[in-house]
């Protein structure tokens, strides 16, 4: 498989102020978090950008040991067949949120590609559910019926920050996009979760089938 690198280049001015009801912002952007972290000490980033054109990213922009286990359900939803980014959090506390996300190589690989599909941890530790978001209300009804379909526990959310409306978000700043926060129990379930990714990459395949035959 052929992957294409990105250079990395000085992090913009954020534009994004927005943040979560009662969330403390720590970082308010990538040029913050930089400044106090060193990256593959504190944090990671991995990327992977297909050569072909016209195919989702799927990101994790809260890896590691922010909200675990969404950069391993991000990477198997793209597979060999979608973009990846993840920010990978090697210490706790790294947490930038979504709107003011502006890491230079997840914003230029979510340029390039088709959408995005974030990966979000929700916090809820024995619910096994999956909280749709985002501003692509085609794709939303889709993940949305195939998760019910397999037995997975799904809620399209239509209001709050989890809901992922507003265009700064990462997911919808470039096209509009899809939010999956995805509660602790869930991600931690190895079987649900396999489900979870089988489910979703379906979605995505033939939603790009479907468009290709038009």
């Amino acid at each position: 498989m052929s992957y294409v690198r990105f250079c990395a280049f000085p992090p913009p001015a954020s534009k994004w102020k927005d943040k979560p009801k009662g969330e403390t912002l720590k970082y308010r952007n990538f040029f913050e978090l930089k400044k106090r972290n060193i990256e593959n000490v504190d944090y990671a980033i991995i990327r992977r950008c297909l050569i072909a054109k016209n195919i989702p990213v799927i990101i994790s922009i809260h890896g590691g040991k922010t909200e675990p286990y969404t950069e391993i359900i991000a990477n198997g939803i793209a597979g060999d067949k979608f973009n990846y980014y993840a920010f990978l959090a090697i210490k706790k506390g790294l947490r930038i949120p979504s709107p003011n996300f502006d890491e230079p190589k997840c914003e230029e690989i979510c340029k390039k590609s088709k959408f995005v599909v974030a990966i979000h941890g929700e916090k809820k530790k024995k619910e096994k559910y999956v909280y749709i978001g985002g501003r692509n209300n085609d794709l939303k009804d889709k993940i949305y019926k195939k998760l019910h379909d397999n037995e997975i526990k799904v809620k399209i959310l239509e209001s709050g920050h989890l809901a992922g409306l507003c265009e700064q978000n990462i997911c919808n700043r470039y096209s509009d996009g899809i939010q999956l926060e995805i509660t602790n129990g869930l991600r931690k379930d190895t079987y649900l979760r396999e489900k979870l990714i089988e489910s979703v990459k379906k979605v995505l395949i033939d939603a790009l089938n479907t468009e290709f035959k038009k």
